[in-house]
C-alpha cells in the first residue's frame, strides 16, 4: 500500500490512526476494523472489500479528493 511506503521512508513505517467523538459505536468499530486490516493487508485490495461496492457517489467524492490533492500529491 502507498500509505505503507511513505511511512516506511519517512517515519520508520509508524502510521496513527485518529478518531473524534460522535460516532456510532458499530460503525466506528466496523471503520476501525475495516482500517486496521488494509494497512496490514499485503495487496491493495482489502479481503473484506466484496467487489462492486463502490458507489457513484463514493467514485465522486474520490475523484473530487484527487483533482483538489493533485497538485501537492502524487496520486495514482
Amino acid at each position: 500500500m502507498e500509505l505503507r511506503k511513505v511511512a516506511e521512508a519517512c517515519c520508520e513505517g509508524r502510521i496513527v490512526l485518529m478518531t473524534e467523538g460522535g460516532y456510532d459505536l458499530r460503525a466506528l468499530t466496523e471503520s476501525l476494523q475495516a482500517a486496521v486490516e488494509a494497512l496490514a493487508a499485503s495487496s491493495a485490495e482489502p479481503s473484506w472489500l466484496p467487489s462492486g461496492v463502490a458507489s457513484d457517489r463514493g467514485r465522486a467524492a474520490v475523484s473530487a479528493a484527487k483533482r483538489v490533492l493533485a497538485p501537492y500529491w502524487k496520486l495514482a
